[in-house]
């Protein structure tokens, strides 16, 4: 009888995805990014001052209705589960919430906060539409930040004066100019009716 040695077992390495933590501090430094399923995606600072201007509104709205921590344009990463040191993916929403007392948790748990990106999912990530601004592409980028465990995402649409509202496990729902937004389990209380956005 013969014996016919069993084939050599092949490992394949897949690319990891991502890269070290000091090189993205350092690449960030030299042109800002965000990073999304292995893709480097430019971050362009919108050139007509609407945007700011709308991004500013909800920001003032949301620090006066909630007790949480609200940021414009920070960025939050994505870090290995088994590595700090590196990151899988990183986003930049125009306005990100975080509920009360995260923040702080996230400081005593991280005495390093402050020269590291924050590692922490935002509650609600705002997106705010500008004229340059592809709307698949944006609608593309909520579903990545529920994918992420952000809880909720607002898309504003000030030229079609419309929110479109993404939740975690529910269909999308697009509000108007008539309608009143309100903030779900994430916010619990809040309202806005969006006249007093879009005529703002």
């Amino acid at each position: 009888m013969t014996l016919i040695n069993p084939p050599a077992v092949l490992e394949i390495t897949l690319p990891r995805e991502g890269m070290a933590l000091d090189e993205f501090l350092r690449r960030q430094d030299e042109q800002p990014f965000e990073l999304i399923d292995g893709e480097e995606i430019l971050i362009m600072t919108p050139k007509m001052f609407g945007s700011d201007y709308d991004a500013h509104f909800v920001q003032r709205i949301l620090e006066r209705a909630t007790q949480g921590d609200v940021f414009i344009e920070a960025t939050f990463i994505l870090p290995d589960t088994l590595d700090s040191n590196w990151v899988k993916g990183s986003r930049q929403p125009d306005i990100m919430y975080l509920a009360e007392g995260r923040l702080a948790a996230y400081r005593a748990a991280h005495p390093d906060w402050r020269i590291k990106p924050l590692m922490l999912v935002p509650d609600l990530a705002v997106e705010i539409v500008s004229p340059t601004d592809r709307l698949p592409k944006v609608w593309r980028k909520a579903i990545v930040y529920l994918e992420d465990g952000v809880r909720l995402v607002w898309v504003i649409n000030p030229m079609r004066q419309m929110v479109t509202i993404f939740a975690q496990d529910e269909a999308p729902i697009t509000l108007y100019a008539a309608d009143t937004l309100n903030g779900g389990d994430v916010l619990p209380g809040f309202s806005l009716a969006l006249n007093t956005l879009f005529e703002s």
